[in-house]
């Protein structure tokens, strides 16, 4: 008894301990920082050494196929190796077939959309599929690049720890972004190049402090692991390439220009191939899709051997100018052609390597071209490595992250001018007819708008039916047309919807409709009925269907209006307005910019306000009613009863103040608590007058 008394003190007293402890270094800056840096180092640690696994594990599957088992087998025919990529052309696309979703969430693209949709989570399956099926195709000889999934790898690794740690939001997403810089810092043992990949391309350009240095950290903790592990010889290394100053440097300048166009027709040819899948490819099994381009590539592997696998050993071979020019502009071209196809065909692996690869090419042929033909003596490794920065910046859009790369890889500073003049000019080139990245147009393509580290696409998590309008006007298909002058004139809306004599919706007709028969209507009042003049082409929506789906539609058409109707009666229930879903989105814009920042400036107002931001928009700041509280903001719906957000909550945090909590629909709202709502000026004042 006495033993469980003194047992009973002790675990209150270190219960105290730790709180004390807990609350001392959570307020304390210092110790934020010192806690967020060796975090990082850990995330670098882990996807540093994940993505060195990740590369041992394709050049073991490699060295298994293309050389174990041709040297080991007796009477191995050469044309057997064939096999191999058809082999792994299999094995990929009954991993598609089992798990299509998994597989369609591969690429830098999903590392973007997990920063910044589903706020740095990623999930464990998804980091497990995307970490086997890129060995299984790039190990069978699959001609893509191992840097995006090493990418994706590093973000999981990231979020995975976040997790684990159970971090909030914006600890998740700076160590998303610092896994993807420890993996991009391995794979080239180039942490600065690290860092910008993960600046130019995770964040979109969009960091803090803290996030700058949360990468550093990280990157060097990769990289550091990345030399231990490989005795510092780098996964890929180039030849050293001598430099004289002279008048011929600009020639880089016209390289980069070439390289800019190249990179302009892989892009633009990957966009129409990927739209003529789309529409003609979209249901074909991955078995038809995939494998008979790996048999296909393993044939063409029997001349060129070049183009099985990565092709860090020949990028290489390229750049010491081990190559002839007619065999390299082969391999260019068939290098060119299969990364095309087997990228939109769904295989596994990103566009890194094949951008070294192609742009190491087209320099090498460009210095053979220019020395044989006009004469000059540039430097063919240097215009090999200047090729592949330039080739790498375009089709990537990353021109700094290229230029630390390449530095980063050869060591050599000589490089810095040619090599910015080339990434410069092949940028500029893209740029210009692209307009923005192609991260950015693939994620526009999939209905997501980033500007300035922010989503501009916000209604996917609002409901039809939290907007839709249950007043409607409707006609049936019998009606002549006498009748339905009549209607029409007497009402002020714009469109009718057409029912059949079961209650289906079948078409609308409006007031336009009927104006060519005003003229004869004497003659044509017997003859026609609704159904012959109403339109047929009608475009319904679902009471369950998100609002980011409605504004496609509306943009697609030229109705301000559209149909809600019943997924299994067919029946109408309802309409929604197009003017309604922008005001919405408007709304929602604000709340996303105007959230992340009420915290600073509310920091120190301790009592309510409001605030008018023009004749139709307010903010206010107020104590929780009695009524709202011990609630979930899903149970109080409050954006249904009075059309107003919740855009801040104001929380006692102890002694030192209050904390600031963006709030979701299972927040619940405590005694004590400050709320901010936003919405329009009207809204505000009656919900102020009905509990204040």
């Amino acid at each position: 008894m006495l033993f469980n008394k003194f047992q009973s003190i002790i675990e209150n007293r270190w219960i105290d301990i730790k709180s004390s402890l807990e609350k001392h270094f959570r307020d304390n800056p210092l110790y934020n920082y010192i806690g967020l840096l060796l975090f990082a180092v850990l995330v670098g640690i882990t996807a540093g050494t994940a993505t060195i696994g990740f590369y041992t594990l394709i050049k073991s599957l490699h060295y298994f196929f293309f050389v174990y088992i041709v040297e080991h087998v007796s009477q191995f025919p050469r044309a057997g190796i064939v096999l191999f990529p058809i082999i792994g052309g299999v094995l990929v696309s009954l991993m598609i077939k089992l798990a299509p979703q998994l597989a369609r969430q591969q690429g830098v693209v999903e590392i973007i959309k997990a920063n910044f949709i589903t706020t740095g989570l990623i999930r464990f399956k998804t980091v497990l599929y995307q970490f086997v099926a890129p060995v299984f195709f790039l190990g069978s000889g699959g001609t893509l690049g191992p840097e995006a999934p090493s990418a994706q790898l590093g973000a999981g690794v990231g979020s995975l720890l976040s997790q684990l740690f159970h971090l909030r939001v914006p600890g998740q997403r700076i160590f998303l972004a610092a896994g993807t810089a420890a993996a991009i810092a391995a794979v080239f043992n180039a942490p600065i190049g690290g860092v910008f990949f993960a600046l130019e391309i995770v964040l979109f350009n969009n960091f803090q402090t803290l996030t700058f240095s949360a990468l550093i950290v990280a990157a060097v903790a990769g990289d550091y692991i990345s030399r231990l592990v490989l005795a510092d010889r780098p996964l890929l290394s180039l030849p050293i390439a001598p430099l004289t100053l002279s008048t011929q440097i600009m020639l880089f300048g016209v390289l980069g220009v070439l390289a800019g166009f190249i990179s302009l027709l892989f892009i633009k040819s990957s966009l129409w191939l990927h739209d003529w899948t789309e529409r003609h490819l979209n249901r074909v099994s991955p078995f038809v899709k995939i494998v008979p381009l790996m048999g296909l590539l393993g044939m063409v592997g029997l001349y060129f051997p070049q183009l099985l696998g990565i092709g860090y050993d020949s990028i290489k071979a390229i750049a010491a100018a081990r190559l002839g020019a007619f065999f390299l502009l082969g391999l260019v071209v068939f290098k060119f052609i299969f990364v095309l196809l087997l990228h939109e065909a769904g295989g596994f692996g990103g566009l890194f390597a094949p951008s070294l690869f192609i742009g190491a090419g087209i320099g090498t042929l460009f210095a053979y071209f220019f020395n044989d033909i006009l004469g000059t003596d540039l430097s063919i490794a240097a215009c090999a490595i200047s090729g592949m920065a330039a080739v790498l910046a375009g089709i990537n859009s990353i021109p700094v992250t290229a230029l630390m790369i390449i530095v980063e890889l050869t060591g050599n500073y000589h490089l810095v001018l040619p090599l910015m003049l080339s990434i410069i000019f092949s940028y500029i080139v893209v740029h210009y007819f692209l307009r923005e990245s192609v991260y950015a147009i693939e994620l526009k393509r999939q209905g997501i708008q980033l500007y300035d580290g922010k989503e501009l696409n916000v209604l996917k998590n609002i409901k039809i039916k939290q907007i839709m309008s249950p007043e409607f006007h409707k006609v049936y298909a019998t009606m002549n047309l006498r009748t339905i002058i009549k209607i029409i004139a007497a009402s002020s809306a714009n469109i009718y919807w057409v029912e059949d004599n079961k209650g289906k919706l079948i078409g609308y007709i409006s007031w336009s409709d009927l104006k060519p028969l005003i003229t004869d209507f004497e003659n044509l009042e017997p003859l026609v009925l609704v159904s012959d003049v109403m339109n047929p082409n009608l475009v319904t929506v679902k009471p369950d269907d998100n609002l980011d789906y409605v504004m496609k539609l509306f943009g697609g058409t030229n109705l301000d209006e559209l149909p809600v109707v019943d997924p299994e009666s067919q029946r109408l229930v309802g309409t929604v307005f197009r003017n309604r879903v922008i005001q919405l989105y408007n709304q929602e814009i604000f709340k996303r910019e105007t959230a992340g920042d009420l915290a600073a400036q509310l920091r120190y107002a301790n009592q309510a306000r409001f605030v008018e931001i023009d004749d139709d928009f307010a903010i206010l700041e107020i104590n929780a009613p009695e009524e709202l509280v011990n609630k979930d903001l899903q149970a109080l719906n409050l954006r249904n009863r009075y059309d107003l957000q919740v855009v801040l909550i104001k929380r006692r945090s102890g002694s030192r103040g209050k904390a600031f909590l963006i709030p979701r629909a299972n927040t619940v709202i405590l005694p004590g608590d400050v709320l901010v709502l936003v919405g329009q000026t009207r809204k505000i004042h009656d919900f102020r007058e009905r509990y204040y």
